[in-house]
């Protein structure tokens, strides 16, 4: 894992601001791990990203029951969510590997899929909600790659970044 940033995002223009900012440095055959409580905004934060990929945000919904969605953007998204994946071998069923060449993986709950826990070149982002629409995001980038330029609060304010795990 490379660097990481803790972001925390005051409301819902903070989280799309957030995606907005992260969006130009994903690139074809990412994978980006999304952690976080229920309720915490992943599905949220997903449909931001779509928009600033410059995809059908409305076309974004939680894959929970399906386990897959795809989105058409500047990169082919594939929203995956693994809450009701078991073990590796029900994730290796979905065929990723070969369906999501040239696109970007979103995985919800990656923690569920121990293949995921050693893949190097992913970005990985946790989320956390303190109610309503208020967050904060640790975002880790794969090594050697950039970190996007991130204030500590998004929208901007005087408070401080909130501490993560």
């Amino acid at each position: 894992m490379g660097l990481s940033v803790e972001v925390q995002l005051a409301n819902l223009a903070g989280t799309a601001a957030f995606a907005q900012l992260i969006a130009p440095q994903l690139q074809a055959d990412d994978w980006l791990l999304l952690e976080g409580e229920m309720g915490s905004g992943k599905t949220t934060l997903v449909r931001h990203l779509v928009a600033a990929l410059g995809g059908n945000a409305d076309a974004v919904s939680s894959p929970s029951y399906a386990l897959m969605n795809a989105y058409v953007a500047r990169l082919p998204v594939w929203h995956v969510d693994a809450w009701r994946l078991h073990d590796d071998e029900g994730f290796a069923a979905l065929g990723l590997d070969d369906l999501a060449a040239g696109g970007l993986v979103i995985v919800e709950w990656p923690s569920r899929i121990p293949e995921l826990a050693n893949l190097s070149c992913a970005w990985r982002l946790h989320l956390r909600s303190f109610g309503g629409d208020e967050r904060a995001a640790k975002l880790s980038v794969p090594l050697g790659r950039p970190m996007p330029d991130l204030p500590p609060l998004l929208p901007a304010s005087a408070s401080a970044p909130v501490a993560m795990p």
